[in-house]
């Protein structure tokens, strides 16, 4: 007998025997079957297929999405993503800024390159006292370096410029200050400017030390420059000070042609001593109620020698520059001595006093100027008289007057004798004549006074008209010369 293939119902063919059993037997199976059914109907739990499955596990989760977890959009977010830009998200983050993109305020601000050089520049804290505690000495060395300490005097301790020096000292200082500068050219226009000090600032050229200028300005203290040579052709002054007081300029030297002043002061005290000033518009020069002292300087080639004016006191001592000596405005000029004049020399030892003498025979070439030299020196007071080469060189522009005496021995009646002033290697004039007469000694004198500019060479030169040779008696009381400056 067949059945079916799902539930096994007996299924009889015709031949076979229909039995009730059978038919009771498939009505039970689906009758259980059909049960089975309606109940599974009505469970919750129902059947899918593994599509339905697969889509419903791929679908997203129904809660609202978070950082963390996909969900649903919320509204707003949708409202957002509406206005972003198509292609927004192809920006691309620039790698530099312009600096006009940046707000600054007093908390943050930009600085320029030029900026931070002059702070770069300034004095390291570390390694300058801001209040001194104890005396302080920098080197200076041209083989130095500005980013040394300056302490050492090395190549590898001591600065290369006296200006990076000068900034590390501070401006109130209560000891002793020291500036050592080796020999060599500082191509620097030194400025010492603003110190209070109450003890001694020395800067000190150690050897031939060469600068463009220095300037004292706006300083209190004792302040001494020495053994500098300062070269500027166009600053006021090669050494100058302002409202200062005292500043000493020690054996400093100006060379350098210029119609600028050597030393110019203004409004200040200084002292001059030892310098050498030449080829200058005015060596020294003191103006606005200064009190200045120079001693013992020198130099030729000067327009003025010391120039004091608008109330200013200039007293002097010892040898002073070639050049004029000027009062003007108010301003004193006084000698060492304290005795004064419209031209402020008139002691002995300040104004242009020499005499010498003969101490040998000179022999006269016949009919030919020949110089006489009195080679024994009297006294010379400013040095102005060279006996070996018999030539006087004015230090100063001014009015001189020369007395000469010259006596010639053997000399036969009739013979012409002549004195002679030349300037510059060349004749001036004639000073005195004569003619002998009955008489083996020739006495010829001669006076006059005559106007000189500083540096100018004077020399006394004899003609004799003999045939033949003659020769000076060789007496200092017979053979003589005396010359000063009488205005």
């Amino acid at each position: 007998m067949k059945t079916t293939g799902n539930l096994g119902l007996k299924k009889p063919d015709g031949t076979d025997i229909v039995d009730i059993t059978d038919l009771n037997g498939n009505m039970d199976i689906l009758d259980t079957a059909v049960k089975a059914v309606q109940d599974h109907t009505a469970d919750t739990v129902k059947h899918i297929t593994a599509t339905e499955r697969t889509a419903w596990n791929a679908k997203a989760s129904t809660s609202v999405a978070t950082t963390t977890a996909a969900g649903l959009m919320a509204g707003a977010d949708k409202s957002k993503l509406d206005s972003v830009a198509q292609g927004a998200n192809n920006y691309v983050h620039p790698s530099t800024h312009s600096p006009s993109v940046i707000v600054q305020d007093s908390s943050n601000r930009f600085v320029t390159d030029a900026e931070k050089t002059a702070w770069n520049g300034k004095a390291n804290l570390v390694t300058t006292p801001q209040q001194t505690t104890a005396d302080i000495t920098y080197y200076v060395r041209t083989d130095g370096n500005d980013g040394n300490t300056g302490l050492g005097n090395t190549a590898g301790g001591a600065f290369r410029t006296i200006g990076r020096a000068v900034k590390a000292i501070p401006k109130m200082a209560n000891n002793t200050i020291n500036i050592n500068v080796a020999a060599g050219t500082y191509a620097e226009a030194v400025i010492i400017t603003g110190f209070v000090t109450s003890d001694l600032f020395a800067l000190t050229a150690s050897g031939n030390v060469s600068v463009t200028s220095i300037e004292v300005n706006n300083s209190h203290g004792v302040f001494v420059i020495k053994g500098f040579t300062a070269t500027s052709t166009t600053a006021v002054g090669a050494f100058k000070v302002s409202a200062s007081r005292r500043v000493v300029f020690e054996s400093c030297v100006v060379t350098t042609q210029s119609a600028q002043a050597g030393v110019y002061v203004s409004a200040s005290d200084v002292f001059v001593d030892r310098c050498n000033v030449s080829n200058r518009g005015n060596a020294v020069v003191i103006l606005a109620e200064c009190v200045a002292y120079a001693s013992n300087n020198t130099g030729v080639n000067n327009g003025a020698a010391y120039l004091s004016g608008f109330a200013s006191y200039f007293g002097y001592s010892g040898t002073v520059p070639a050049g004029n000596m000027v009062a003007q405005d108010g301003g004193m000029l006084v000698p060492g001595m304290g005795v004064l004049n419209p031209w402020g020399d008139n002691n002995t030892q300040s104004r242009t006093g020499a005499a010498g003498g003969s101490t040998a025979a000179q022999n006269m070439v016949s009919n030919t100027m020949t110089k006489l030299v009195y080679n024994g020196k009297y006294f010379d007071y400013l040095n102005e008289w060279n006996p070996a080469t018999g030539t006087f060189t004015p230090s100063r522009t001014g009015m001189y007057s020369f007395d000469i005496l010259c006596s010639l021995q053997g000399v036969p009646d009739g013979v012409v004798i002549s004195l002679h002033m030349f300037k510059n290697g060349t004749e001036d004039q004639c000073i005195g004549r004569n003619t002998n007469s009955g008489s083996s000694v020739s006495v010829t004198s001669g006076h006059v006074t005559t106007d000189l500019t500083a540096g100018q060479p004077v020399s006394i030169y004899l003609h004799q008209s003999h045939s033949s040779g003659l020769s000076t008696t060789g007496s200092n009381l017979y053979n003589w010369f005396r010359v000063t400056r009488v205005s």
